[in-house]
């Protein structure tokens, strides 16, 4: 399609660019990002002051279209073919899939060009050559200027609404001049006290009464750009941002601004509604304010961005974790505002998680769900640990796996949506005490209409490896005008896992009494305090492998097992003959080394060892023991 402008004046290209999505693929499985489009022009047609070739666009979800603006002139008569060139970057992650290929990130290029005819001729009648600004709130000035009119002739200008160009009479006359010696002329008016809305501001050469016209917008007074979302919100350097709002001016620009450098330019929409991304820059970590500037209004917003060390995962190929799942539903509520759960979910006997690959911060993992029939239902996912995406376009505020060494007080992903952890705490999961960060939720508030609800939402992960050790919800829906209630548990707890695994053999703590032994006294028990590590219980000991040196059997005292302690009694007369089988000294006073040892259930050993006073028979009772010589 072909134009026609004057020479000298200044006119418009705005082409649509389109990220064509053909079918059957999703909107949402391949965004372009880093998006731009270039003009060139042929000689014979330059940009106007302050224009540049290329504008940035940011990113377009597949099947999206963005506009874009710039302001050309023609410098002679001709006739031109302008070029535009659109291109972007489709950057993703494919997880491994069997029989096809390990995981792997990918980066390829779009795009596209168009073309456009302009005619350009000698003025033979008056035209607007530009308008700055193209829009603005009542009261403010703006700039008319164009050429063509009658040398040294009046040139009028009328504010009207479009509808009624061809009738002056209800427009408003703003501003008037004289052309000079060459047909160019300039008006600058003040925007009258309008409605907001789209006016045509209407250019009349009183010499020949013809006349050229050119859009407006005028904007609300207190017209404000707001940034209304920002993902995410922190992250390293190199963190693709993505932000939107509204309130800008109708098809301006807005410029985004890094801590005062410029990251990205965007087009607003005709509704002020914009968005665009950009990276975050290589800079130190910190707190930095991201700035959008409407230019037209000069309004601007700030979100804060906190540039934060990159995160880590926890995991690696080939590591697993299965869960016990348990599901509990009762009620006593004739018309239950929740179903019970479906027979599918009902015969869940465990899940199981297996990593498959990690790519950077991404992680693909299987998992497995098995029926207590024996039926098994598999499925391949990936989820980057980081920002917690798990599908382009799509960010998760939880899930079963985060990145490692996090605490209390971090965002469980960099999302706008995501949560923060709550607390770090030392808990027992798969047999082993571990430190993991929990999320936790209590829940007091109105439900389904006429219902109450109350109780606890609960996401724990082990800290260093960022798997999940528990989720939990524990729901109770009670009615308000009967009191009839509802019960619903749902929890999946890690049992088993190849992360950490319980050692073969551990340490534990021992205090004996009395502190010094007599050997030659008669009393009937010597008693060790056995003091276990942290994830172990004294429920887990076989007390039938309890030995003092190896030789002398243990008896666990009665009554005396607490969570993580036994206090085991051993033959006294049998400790003093170990004792003096095992000592070369004779002095009155000495000591002796005594090591209890023991086993637990699933096998693992244990051994403590501690020092005990010694006071040697009497020489008149030595006769009963026999001494090494």
């Amino acid at each position: 399609m072909s134009r026609t402008v004057y020479v000298g004046q200044l006119f418009p290209v705005s082409p649509n660019i389109t990220y064509i999505c053909p079918s059957p693929f999703s909107s949402y499985d391949y965004p372009a990002s880093s998006c731009n489009a270039t003009i060139t022009l042929p000689e014979g047609l330059t940009l106007a002051e302050g224009e540049n070739a290329t504008k940035n666009i940011g990113s377009l979800q597949a099947g999206g279209t963005a506009q874009v603006f710039w302001i050309v002139e023609a410098e002679r008569p001709g006739n031109y073919c302008i070029t535009i060139d659109a291109k972007g970057e489709i950057n993703g992650f494919v997880g491994e899939k069997p029989d096809v290929g390990q995981s792997y990130n990918y980066q390829d290029r779009i795009g596209g060009y168009a073309r456009v005819l302009v005619t350009a001729k000698a003025a033979s009648q008056i035209y607007i050559r530009g308008i700055a600004p193209t829009q603005g709130p009542p009261g403010s000035d703006v700039r008319l200027f164009g050429g063509g009119a009658t040398p040294k002739g009046s040139v009028l200008a009328w504010f009207i609404k479009p509808t009624d160009k061809s009738n002056l009479s209800i427009g408003i006359l703003v501003g008037r001049t004289i052309a000079d010696d060459a047909g160019d002329w300039e008006i600058i008016f003040t925007v009258p006290s309008v409605s907001p809305g789209n006016y045509t501001i209407l250019a009349e050469d009183n010499e020949t009464k013809v006349n050229d016209t050119i859009e407006f917008g005028v904007l609300a007074v207190g017209y404000q750009i707001r940034i209304s979302y920002i993902s995410t919100s922190s992250g390293p350097p190199g963190t693709m941002v993505y932000l939107s709002g509204d309130g800008a001016s109708s098809c301006g620009e807005v410029r985004v601004y890094f801590d005062g450098m410029s990251v990205t330019n965007a087009t607003a929409k005709e509704g002020g509604w914009w968005s665009t991304s950009f990276q975050v820059p290589d800079v130190e970590l910190g707190n930095y304010t991201i700035t959008a500037l409407d230019v037209v209004s000069n309004s601007m917003d700030t979100a804060m961005f906190t540039v934060a060390p990159a995160r880590n995962v926890g995991v690696k190929v080939g590591d697993w974790a299965k869960y016990d799942v348990t599901l509990n539903y009762s009620t006593n509520d004739p018309s239950p505002p929740i179903s019970p759960p479906p027979t599918e979910v009902v015969d869940i006997e465990y899940f199981l998680l297996t990593v498959v690959s990690v790519t950077g911060t991404n992680v693909t993992f299987e998992t497995t769900i098995h029926l207590r029939n024996g039926t098994e239902v598999s499925s391949v996912s990936w989820l980057d640990v980081s920002s917690g995406q798990t599908y382009y376009g799509m960010t998760m505020p939880t899930g079963p796996l985060i990145a490692a060494n996090l605490t209390a007080g971090d965002k469980v992903y960099l999302n706008p949506y995501s949560p923060t952890i709550n607390s770090t705490f030392m808990g027992v999961y798969a047999e082993l005490e571990r430190e993991v960060n929990c999320l936790m939720q209590m829940v007091n508030t109105s439900g389904p209409r006429g219902y109450w609800m109350v109780g606890e939402m609960k996401i724990c992960w082990d800290r260093a490896s960022g798997i999940l050790d528990e989720q939990s919800m524990d729901m109770w829906y009670i009615e308000i005008a009967e009191g009839y209630r509802t019960h619903m548990l749902l929890r999946m707890v890690i049992t088993e896992t190849n992360i950490w695994t319980r050692p073969t053999g551990v340490s534990v703590n021992v205090n004996v009494y009395p502190k010094l032994l007599n050997l030659g006294s008669k009393g009937k028990w010597v008693i060790c305090r056995v003091e276990l590590p942290r994830g172990f219980r004294a429920k887990d000991v076989d007390v039938s492998t309890l030995m003092l040196n190896g030789t002398v059997l243990g008896e666990v005292a009665h009554g005396a097992r607490g969570a993580r302690y036994l206090i085991v009694k051993f033959d006294r007369e049998a400790v003093i003959d170990l004792i003096m089988s095992t000592t070369g000294s004779i002095n009155k006073f000495g000591t002796v080394s005594l090591t209890v040892t023991g086993k637990f259930k699933d096998d693992t050993s244990f051994t403590g060892t501690v020092i005990l006073r010694i006071v040697m028979p009497t020489t008149k009772n030595i006769g009963r023991h026999v001494l090494p010589i």
